[in-house]
């Protein structure tokens, strides 16, 4: 999540006009997105 943001930074993309907003944004899907997943993949295998 942190390294996507550094490289937009570093690559010149375009940043939008809030880029704290874009920021906060990115990381806070980012988030939900790897709490869906371990919890997708945990049910899945621990206890097997």
């Amino acid at each position: 999540m942190v390294l996507w943001e550094i490289y937009q930074i570093l690559s010149g993309k375009p940043i939008s006009s809030n880029y704290v907003t874009d920021t906060r944004m990115d990381l806070v899907v980012g988030f939900i997105g790897g709490i869906l997943g371990y919890f997708l993949f945990s049910s899945r295998t621990i206890g097997k």
